[in-house]
Formats: structure tokens, sequence, C-alpha cells
């Protein structure tokens, strides 16, 4: 992690109402006459200031992430945008760098949403998922849910999932469409949606729904609109951002590391 960065979530969890505003600005200035020397190879999760003890947030942010990452299958850990091809296709190039402008984007305002759409195997997965590491390295975002929502009974009734995809800093659902719901996981996922649309917080969907579109992504949102009604629609189209990856399948043509 680069130190600007670094400092970055110092300051973004040092805005946080449950702590000490006054005295994290103090650990933070203690921080910059450092030059940070402390992140190297650091053991201390602890550090002090005067006769006061306070819990490093770097060390913080670590323990978050080791967490994370222990959760995460190996393919998802193998993806980040540094190995997201982009030579096959200038539409691959382009959505690139509209997930790139997202995160900016986010780190703002914490509700924009995006939907990435289009073919099997153009690396829709790959793109939401560099989208959450980013965030979740990076930034302040501790609480980023990566789901799938299916229609198994044993899913739909564990509320502490659910409750997690409502409330999460950030809400990824993948593969969204690719497996027709039933009445009960509509509800659900209206629930969800309605849920993060009130609270203000943003969700980004990948689905196959438009794969027979080439960049119109009016079409696309009456597809979408087609598959899920206008309750749950209208609630994502709020300050969302689309991706279409029109590009043929690349796990089919032999493309290595643009994962679906």
């Amino acid at each position: 992690m680069q130190k600007k960065l670094l400092l970055e979530i110092v300051k973004s969890i040092s805005d946080k109402p449950n702590l000490n505003k006054k005295n994290y600005e103090l650990a933070i200035k203690h921080m910059e006459q450092t030059n940070f020397s402390c992140f190297d190879d650091c053991k201390i999760t602890v550090f002090r200031i005067g006769d006061d003890y306070y819990q490093c947030p770097i060390a913080r942010k670590r323990e978050v992430i080791k967490e994370k990452e222990k959760n995460m299958s190996p393919l998802i850990k193998s993806m980040s945008f540094d190995n997201f091809k982009t030579s096959f296709s200038d539409s691959a190039k382009i959505a690139l760098t509209q997930a790139r402008m997202f995160i900016s984007q986010y780190s703002k305002t914490k509700d924009a949403n995006m939907i990435i759409y289009g073919n099997v195997g153009t690396g829709k997965t790959h793109l939401a998922v560099s989208i959450m590491k980013q965030l979740l390295y990076f930034s302040s975002f501790e609480n980023i849910t990566f789901e799938t929502l299916s229609n198994d009974p044993s899913f739909l009734k564990d509320e502490n999932r659910i409750w997690n995809m409502k409330h999460s800093d950030l809400l990824i659902l993948d593969d969204l469409g690719a497996h027709l719901l039933n009445n009960w996981a509509m509800d659900v996922l209206y629930d969800i949606v309605d849920t993060r649309y009130q609270n203000m917080s943003g969700t980004i969907i990948t689905t196959n729904i438009g794969s027979n579109v080439r960049d119109s992504n009016e079409e696309f949102k009456q597809q979408f609109l087609n598959t899920f009604g206008p309750r749950i629609s209208s609630r994502l189209f709020r300050k969302c951002a689309f991706i279409c990856t029109s590009y043929a399948d690349v796990r089919q043509a032999g493309v290595s590391n643009v994962l679906c």
C-alpha cells in the first residue's frame, strides 16, 4: 500500500463519530512526523500519545483485510485490475476505465450504483471484484459484501446474511438473472434493494441480461425492467453507471485472466 493512500484511510477513519477526532488528528500528525516508518513490518496494533493508548487504524485495516481474504476463493483472490486483459478489445479497455472511474465516484458519494452487463465470459465478475478490492484495501470501507442471490430456502431464511446484504458499505450481487428467481427470492431482492436505496448505500450488479445488447444502455434497461419490474429497477437505476461488456467470450477464445 502506498503511504499517501494509507494516510487517507486514517483521515477517513478519524471522521467516524464514535471516535475522538481531536486525538486521532494528533495521531495522524504523529504518523506524518515519523514518515509512517511504523508501517514497515509493523507488529504494533496499539500506539501511545501522552498517557492515552489508541488502536492503530492501519493495524485495524489489516485485520479487516485478513478476515475478508479468509472467505475469498482462490479464483476471487487472483482477480485484480492489474491482470484484467484489455489488449484483445477496445470495449474491454473502455470497461476497465469505467470501473476505475467508479471507485473515485463511490469514494465521494457512497451511494452510487453500477451494473455491469454483457456476454458470459467477458470479465464482469473480474471487474466487480477488482472494484471491491480497491475499496477494501485503499479506503475506509470495511464491510463490503459479495453475494449471489438464489432460490435456495436456506439462503433466503438466513437473516444474518440478508441483513448484511442490506446494510453493508457496498453490496456486490454477482450473476443476477442467471437463474429465474421465484416470488420469494424476488421479494427478498426488493427488500434488499429498497433498504439500500433508503440508506443511500451503493450496489454493484453483474448480469448476463442484455447479452445481446451492443452498447445501448437504454435497451439494456428495458430488458432489466422486463425481468425485475419497476420497483427494483427504478431504485437501482438511481445514480447508476452502466458498463457494457459487448465483446466475445474471452474464456472460450483462450484469453487468460479475464474471468467472469
